[in-house]
């Protein structure tokens, strides 16, 4: 998935354990991420050799969104449940089978010949470093900011002014 997304399933899985206090249910989830991931990646590779590569990443980044919009919108009703975060993860997978190989056959179109080298070193660095430091410092600066309770009066405050039944929130920044 794009940098924008890294990645909705960590914050999908919270809310499956949440939701059902199991730990092999949240782990599901990170399994219906990868199997569809790894069985179409090379899928994704095929397709990226014969067809835009910039355009199969917006693709695959405007499928997550619609699928991230939707999870929103079942949540606000009150009705998603946990095999909707199970389907979203697979549709998850297939978008990054796709995303991933074009992400990095993109580098060579947008680098000079001589700078490739370094651009590849680099790319995968950005990656390395973003996985690790991405979610860390989001839980910290969510931990420090203490944007649960801010989410949550809003979301209250907004059901209040709406006349919609109290949202719980707590599930918006696990």
């Amino acid at each position: 998935m794009g940098f924008a997304w890294l990645n909705p399933s960590y914050s999908l899985s919270w809310w499956v354990l949440e939701k059902t206090g199991s730990a092999a249910a949240m782990g599901a989830v990170a399994v219906f991420s990868l199997v569809p991931m790894l069985l179409f990646l090379l899928v994704g590779g095929v397709v990226v050799d014969r067809l835009p590569r910039f355009r199969i990443m917006l693709a695959s980044d405007a499928v997550n969104a619609c699928i991230v919009g939707l999870i929103a919108v079942l949540a606000q009703l009150h009705r998603l449940e946990v095999w909707h975060i199970y389907t979203a993860s697979i549709v998850f997978g297939l978008a990054e089978a796709f995303f991933y190989p074009a992400y990095n056959a993109s580098v060579p179109q947008v680098v000079p010949a001589e700078a490739l080298p370094s651009a590849n070193s680099l790319t995968s660095l950005s990656w390395q470093i973003s996985g690790v430091a991405g979610p860390s410092l989001g839980a910290m600066i969510g931990a420090l900011s203490g944007i649960e309770r801010r989410v949550k009066d809003f979301l209250q405050r907004r059901s209040e002014i709406l006349g919609n039944p109290a949202v719980d929130a707590k599930w918006v920044v696990s």
